[in-house]
């Protein structure tokens, strides 16, 4: 698949009970996209059931809650378009002083425009300028 967008999270650092994670992308698009979400702990891939696959016109498709343990986790998602929005939130779970699990809150939360957004380079494209020394 020729991806042209790659959408990257920030590390997170799971809290004690830190314990979920749900992905979610949406074609807002008029066309049929298609993306990959790969998932990592630290430099390993987790997750491996999201796979690539395509988006019909307004299709959301949202996997979670997964759970997680100690990080960090960071998230990378391809796309062949900006149509493609991509979100990621975590559901904190705190215990109670007897030990019970509380109801859930948000721990933290990647919305639209939280990512950091790349273009990919495919083998039509001409070559990235090198990096020169910063002033």
């Amino acid at each position: 698949m020729n991806y042209k967008h790659e959408y990257v999270s920030g590390p997170i650092f799971p809290l004690e009970k830190l314990r979920a994670v749900v992905v979610a992308v949406v074609n807002r698009g008029v066309n049929v996209q298609h993306f990959r979400v790969d998932a990592f702990r630290e430099d390993k891939p987790w997750l491996e059931d999201l796979d690539a696959d395509s988006l019909e016109p307004q299709e959301v498709r949202v996997w979670g809650p997964h759970e997680m343990a100690e990080g960090p986790y960071w998230f990378r998602i391809f796309a062949t378009s900006l149509d493609v929005v991509p979100s990621l939130l975590t559901r904190e779970s705190p215990s109670a002083p007897d030990g019970q699990t509380t109801n859930p809150h948000l721990g933290v939360n990647y919305s639209p425009g939280d990512f950091a957004v790349f273009n990919v380079q495919t083998p039509d494209s001409p070559p990235r300028p090198p990096v020169g020394p910063v002033a």
